[in-house]
């Protein structure tokens, strides 16, 4: 779906749900979202990623949406790292690129074409910041797109996704 240009509007005119579906509803899903995280979300002891809490939104069928994220995460601990990467309904393709810095200052660059693909952060007691954006395809089955998260390596340290990270999504078609 494209963006319609609003109509003007008629005095006394009779207003159909039809009309205001397409000037204002359907317009209104076009404009870009914001979603943060309120509050630290922490995993101990586990390399299984797990959906993240906040960083969440429903996806449609047949629906088209960019991605961008900013995760900021931590460790009291250089040992467990932090992996993340993204899910969506069985039916949605997505193309996303992982950014993060690694261990010895290098700085990755990950496709992210699947739940398993994932990209490991250096992590530890200073804070790290991590970049997810791309576009994400949804066929036929709705559902909900997010960020999965978890521990690269075990470790009885908890890995900490932080309060203020955030995500813009924008509905495309």
């Amino acid at each position: 779906m494209a963006w319609t240009t609003p109509r003007d509007w008629v005095g006394g005119e009779f207003v159909t749900e039809s009309i205001m579906d397409t000037h204002v509803r359907d317009n209104l899903t076009l404009v870009p979202h914001f979603l943060r995280k309120t509050a630290d979300e922490s995993v101990v002891s586990s390399t299984t990623p797990q959906d993240d809490d906040h960083l969440t939104f429903s996806i449609a069928a047949n629906e088209v949406w960019s991605v961008q994220a900013v995760l900021w995460h931590s460790s009291a601990s250089g040992t467990p790292h932090f992996r993340y990467s993204f899910a969506a309904p069985a039916s949605a393709t997505f193309h996303l690129i992982g950014r993060s810095l690694t261990t010895g200052g290098v700085f990755q660059f990950i496709n992210i074409r699947s739940a398993a693909d994932n990209c490991d952060a250096l992590s530890g007691s200073t804070f790290q910041i991590s970049f997810l954006d791309g576009v994400v395809v949804n066929a036929g089955t709705a559902g909900s797109a997010r960020v999965t998260w978890a521990q690269a390596v075990s470790n009885a340290t908890a890995t900490v996704l932080k309060q203020n990270s955030h995500m813009f999504i924008a509905r495309l078609a």
